[in-house]
């Protein structure tokens, strides 16, 4: 039997978008965070945005995903069209940020070694 696209053959299963991280965890520069189909996680500090909306994080360090309040800039035609009747509304975003690990502080000298 010939393999088929999802399209023809429901039985296959198409490709599984999942939050592949948690709150907590710690990751590498450029691990995958979340893949997503529309917009329901938002990057925050050190979280980058692929073209498939996938977030990726920049720098090395803990996750972090926090329910924040969104201060909208109202004189953007685009930001009028989705939120105009929710402007008197407290909107809140879900956002992933990535908070970088300190270093040690046990340097040694060139010369003491």
């Amino acid at each position: 039997m010939q393999l088929q696209h999802t399209m023809e053959n429901p039985f296959f299963p198409g490709k599984y978008k999942k939050i592949k991280l948690k709150d907590g965890d710690v990751v590498r520069a450029g691990m995958m965070l979340c893949q997503q189909k529309k917009l329901d996680f938002h990057p925050g500090l050190y979280v980058g945005l692929g073209r498939d909306l996938t977030l990726y994080a920049y720098e090395g360090g803990i996750v972090r995903i926090t329910c924040e309040k969104v201060a909208f800039d109202w004189s953007k035609p685009l930001v009028t069209g989705f939120y105009l009747d929710q402007k008197d509304m407290n909107i809140y975003k879900m956002y992933y940020h990535v908070i970088p690990q300190e270093q040690h502080r046990r340097f040694k000298l060139v010369s003491q070694t």
